[in-house]
């Protein structure tokens, strides 16, 4: 039910996409990922520029590693939980335990990760494209 509520505003098709991931995981960090960088809501992967980017957002105002990344916890959170309007309490509280989860192990992941693109091949959060297809801009 959670997918179907997703699936239409943020054009979620697995059957449509080669680059659909195995876990549920990327699925709402890329689409997050994609909102905080201004683009278009379609569940897409993002450049390398644009991954570097998302990272310059997220640790702005910190010094230098481990960057914390917690300011944007609940903002993440509550990006999703329209999607969960109609589940019954206990469900929706689970939900936002997971993401908050979800939150953390992506924020842990990356708390030291330098200032650079992510090898698409490792990145378990956001899903990037390989630098062969992304666009040079």
């Amino acid at each position: 039910r959670l997918l179907s509520n997703l699936a239409e505003p943020y054009s979620i098709d697995p059957s449509g996409n080669s680059f659909f991931p195995e876990t549920f995981q990327p699925i709402f960090l890329t689409i997050w990922a994609r909102q905080m960088l201004e683009l278009d809501t379609a569940f897409a992967p993002i450049t390398s520029k644009q991954s570097v980017e998302l990272f310059r957002k997220l640790r702005a105002g910190e010094s230098g590693p481990p960057y914390s990344m917690d300011p944007y916890k609940e903002p993440f959170v509550r990006s999703f939980t329209a999607a969960a309007s109609d589940l019954v309490a206990e469900e929706k509280e689970a939900f936002e335990e997971y993401l908050a989860l979800l939150w953390e192990d992506f924020s842990g992941e990356y708390e030291s990760f330098p200032d650079a693109p992510p090898d698409p091949r490792f990145s378990r959060f956001i899903l990037v494209e390989p630098t062969s297809l992304s666009p040079a801009t």
